[in-house]
């Protein structure tokens, strides 16, 4: 493979491409399924009712119609009509979910390291800044890490990192934070979480230790160490090992 020059790694990255505005429905079923990855709704929780639901996104009920039923087709849904009918998260194919994250291993690499680097700055900052009603806030979302609920894990962990980088006091690595999580663990909710429960809590405490402690090169370096971690476990469970 040819090395690119600088004018072709510059176009690569430019936004100057052709653009594909997509529809309404497009983007609420986008903004649901981040929710659904992110663990704000989890494997077998009811959504909230359409008009609600409407109302949140500031959509119409037949553009949020448009949108469960798309995300239902891609297996994220269920629903059920009736008095007490409603959209619950599915719980996908494991073994489909495997086959497709096996084939997105380079991508799931570059990812986790992409969170590396603006995870492990974000808890250098937090180290800095930090008071004690951040430091009270990281301590929360740790003990709330669930003992044996594989299915809370996933909103739990993603509110401990949020902490961090909400402690860190800069809204856009919040935010850059909140979306490398959603796109690295878009496709991974039905694997077998608790397999990391102990190391992730133990990468946690070291983080909040040295945050606590105002230790800024530790707190990148615990986090840098967790994230490496939480990677190998991933590649483990989707090979079985």
């Amino acid at each position: 493979m040819s090395t690119p020059t600088t004018s072709e790694a510059l176009a690569a990255a430019t936004t100057l491409v052709p653009l594909r505005i997509p529809a309404a429905h497009e983007v609420c079923a986008d903004r649901l399924e981040r929710a659904i990855h992110s663990g704000m709704f989890v494997t077998g929780e009811r959504l909230p009712s359409e008009r609600d639901l409407a109302a949140q996104l500031g959509v119409s009920r037949v553009t949020l119609r448009e949108a469960l039923a798309r995300l239902e087709g891609s297996g994220h849904l269920v629903r059920t009509r009736g008095a007490q009918g409603g959209a619950v998260v599915a719980a996908p194919d494991e073994a489909m979910l495997r086959a497709r994250l096996l084939a997105r291993l380079d991508e799931l690499a570059d990812l986790s390291q992409f969170r590396a680097v603006i995870e492990g700055g974000a808890a250098r900052l937090a180290a800095e800044r930090a008071g004690p009603a951040e430091h009270a806030a990281l301590r929360a979302a740790l003990d709330a890490l669930p003992e044996d609920d594989p299915r809370a894990f996933r909103r739990a962990d993603t509110a401990f990192h949020l902490a961090v980088a909400h402690a860190a006091g800069n809204a856009v690595l919040l935010r850059a934070v909140a979306d490398a999580r959603e796109r690295m663990f878009s496709l991974s909710d039905a694997l077998p979480w608790h397999v990391v429960l102990e190391t992730t809590r133990a990468g946690h405490l070291a983080v909040v230790e040295a945050i606590e402690a105002r230790d800024g090169d530790g707190a990148r370096a615990a986090m840098e160490a967790h994230v490496a971690i939480a990677q190998r476990e991933l590649e483990q469970v989707l090979r079985g090992a």
